[in-house]
């Protein structure tokens, strides 16, 4: 497929949506108060207003992002993942099945101090009318075991998100 405009940004919205001043700050931690996924930290990644005519497609979508997490007990787990949707859409799971088809990342047993985990995803699969135009919304998310415990996470500074987007 020929594009007549192709674009390409590189964010840095990660640990707070603010600048901050070092790749080690953290974003505020958030706990879970339920047993759904929880947002630890979500950004709306847009392209340029004079760019924006519409909701542009997207070519590619990478994403870099590193989040800690752990439990309130030590006798429980944590699970945290990555996920994209159309801004304001429906959450789409954008990393590979990590555990036994399930594609998030877990600390089990003893999850009680925090677990720092990266993920890198490059050439993210885009779903029609889930994932497929800018304005996108990417988010870390946490989920605890069960109402005997919470899960805590925090989004480090670091990482990016890349967005390739163009008109046909």
């Amino acid at each position: 497929m020929a594009y007549n405009r192709v674009g390409s940004m590189l964010f840095n919205p990660w640990g707070g949506g603010v600048a901050l001043p070092n790749a080690s700050s953290w974003s505020t931690a958030v706990p879970t108060t339920t047993a759904a996924w929880t947002t630890v930290q979500q950004v709306t990644i847009n392209v340029p207003m004079d760019l924006n005519r519409s909701a542009e497609p997207i070519i590619q979508l990478d994403v870099s992002v590193t989040w800690r997490q752990k439990s309130s007990s030590t006798a429980k787990y944590v699970r945290g993942r990555v996920v994209a949707c159309n801004s304001g859409g429906t959450y789409q799971v954008i990393m590979a099945d990590a555990d036994g088809g399930n594609a998030y990342i877990e600390d089990a047993a003893d999850a009680s101090s925090y677990t720092n985990h990266t993920v890198a995803l490059s050439g993210i699969t885009l779903v029609t009318d889930l994932l497929d135009t800018v304005p996108i919304d990417v988010a870390v998310q946490i989920i605890r075991e069960d109402a005997t415990e919470n899960a805590t996470g925090q989004v480090l500074s670091a990482g990016y998100v890349r967005v390739i987007w163009g008109n046909n």
